[in-house]
């Protein structure tokens, strides 16, 4: 919303809708006691307060996007990892098959079905 100063655009940007923004909005302004952005006829207009926030806001993003980004490796070989898979009385007729096929991923990490 701080770039295109219109709650809707900010909504459609976000693949959420505008009472979403709206709500989320509202959570901000409560948590910074600070309106953040004022409608006017020219739109949204960010607070100083919501422009310094703009740009550790936007370094704690860049920041978490690096962290999901990062591929952990896994190899179901050599995994200690204890694995537990929780399924309904129907789909006891599948995981079977599959894991004979696909023993070696299933032969080292422990778990239990339930």
């Amino acid at each position: 919303m701080h770039a295109n100063r219109h709650v809707t655009r900010a909504a459609e940007e976000l693949g959420l809708s505008q009472p979403t923004i709206s709500i989320g909005l509202g959570k901000l302004r409560q948590q910074f006691g600070d309106p953040l952005f004022v409608r006017t006829n020219e739109g949204m207009l960010p607070t100083t307060r919501a422009d310094a926030l703009v740009g550790p806001i936007r370094d704690v993003l860049h920041s978490l996007k690096h962290i999901c980004e990062i591929e952990a490796e896994f190899d179901p070989a050599t995994a200690t990892r204890k694995f537990r898979i929780c399924m309904t009385d129907a789909s006891h007729r599948f995981l079977p098959p599959f894991a004979r096929r696909r023993r070696a991923w299933f032969s080292k990490p422990h778990g239990s079905t339930t």
